[in-house]
């Protein structure tokens, strides 16, 4: 493998991992989001800072009886599937993005038809009257065995 396409393959490897890691980061900062997750965090808050007022989601869940561990345990899940959606998300992301790039700066054939600078003269006639076509139907049909008249209007009929 030449060093071009290993520069291309780790390059295209870089940006898929970055992808990846960014969305794995933004997985905790997305699942605050869920309901769940913010009573957790506000549970959490009023416990450990000894906060009197209560929120209505708060106690509505201290009014179930369940510990506090419950949905400390429920939030660390949900943020545990963020952090996996928010990679692929990621990846999808940075797949979409060098596709994108990669179709921006690939070499694509020409949409036209270009001569070939070492056959023709490029004088976009391409018929009798260019030199190289009379040298290939010279050859093509042996010297003078017809008139240039008649192969050309053979072509005009077929």
């Amino acid at each position: 493998m030449n060093g071009r396409r290993l520069l291309l393959l780790l390059s295209i490897l870089c940006g898929l991992a970055a992808g990846a890691l960014l969305g794995w980061r933004a997985g905790p900062a997305l699942s605050k989001a869920h309901y769940i997750v913010q009573v957790a965090e506000r549970v959490w808050l009023e416990e450990s800072q000894g906060l009197t007022e209560q929120t209505r989601q708060s106690e509505a869940y201290r009014k179930t009886g369940l510990p506090s561990e419950h949905i400390y345990r429920q939030a660390r899940e949900i943020r545990g599937r963020f952090q996996i959606g928010g990679a692929l998300f990621g990846l999808w992301c940075a797949l979409t993005a060098g596709s994108s790039l990669g179709s921006i700066f690939s070499r694509r054939p020409p949409r036209e038809y270009e001569p070939d600078p070492a056959h023709c003269l490029a004088c976009g006639r391409c018929y009798l009257s260019c030199p190289v076509e009379r040298e290939r139907r010279k050859q093509e049909c042996g010297a003078g065995s017809q008139p240039a008249g008649a192969d050309a209007a053979r072509d005009l009929n077929a």
